[in-house]
């Protein structure tokens, strides 16, 4: 097969399962990369609205102190 002929296929033309798969494995790394990937083409973006991407994503680095939104500050007790 002679490179200079082969087809190119392009990223738009592959299913989009296929680019959920492809989003899924990139974003369960880190949401930085997750984020890259979205903004590379306007499929992939598309294809991030799935079920099976979200339980894949890893936003551990988004989560830097997970107990701070249920803890009330005394100040807002004193309030009432």
């Amino acid at each position: 097969m002679d490179p200079k002929k082969a087809d190119i296929i392009r990223l738009e033309a592959l299913p989009q399962d296929l680019l959920g798969g492809i989003v899924a494995k990139v974003g369960a790394t880190t949401a930085e990369d997750f984020h890259n990937c979205i903004l590379v083409c306007k499929e992939l973006g598309a294809s991030a609205n799935d079920k099976h991407v979200f339980k894949t994503l890893n936003l551990a680095l988004l989560v830097k102190k997970p107990l701070s939104g249920t803890q009330t500050p005394s100040y807002y007790e004193n309030m009432s």
